[in-house]
């Protein structure tokens, strides 16, 4: 799939679920860059710098937040915030290893309600270092116990 351009509204997969990657993240603050040849989001070191993304929600419902970051471990411990409307998710980020270790991982759940919405990914206080190097967002929906 090839991903829309930058500002547009990102599609949802086919299982309800977006991945939103930094080729298509509106990036503002005064150090964030993509770093094109890789698709990853970089330099994430000034607690100005933002990411946004806008999204479709056709039903509300509750989400799963995973990102697919790395961190060194000289950075680790600053705390992002994650916001979609009135829902806010905040998380501190662990390391991954080096600045190249790439890993999903999985910081809670979000309530999004139903129509168009901005994401916004920015750091939660001062940053030590970089946030994170990050190469995706994945709001993936929950389902409900019993539901098939």
């Amino acid at each position: 799939m090839i991903p829309p351009p930058v500002g547009d509204t990102v599609p949802a997969r086919a299982d309800g679920s977006w991945r939103l990657t930094g080729t298509t993240a509106c990036v503002s603050g005064p150090t964030l860059k993509l770093a094109a040849d890789a698709g990853i989001l970089v330099w994430w070191t000034s607690a100005e710098d933002e990411a946004q993304w806008s999204i479709d929600v056709p039903r509300a419902g509750c989400y799963s937040v995973r990102l697919n970051l790395a961190c060194d471990a000289s950075a680790a411990g600053n705390k992002f915030e994650l916001t979609v409307g009135s829902s806010r998710l905040e998380g501190q980020v662990p390391a991954t290893g080096t600045w190249y270790d790439q890993r999903e991982l999985v910081f809670g759940d979000i309530a999004l309600s139903e129509g168009k919405q901005t994401v916004v990914l920015r750091a939660a206080g001062p940053i030590r270092g970089a946030l994170f190097d990050l190469r995706a967002v994945a709001l993936v929906p929950r389902v409900a116990a019993g539901a098939k």
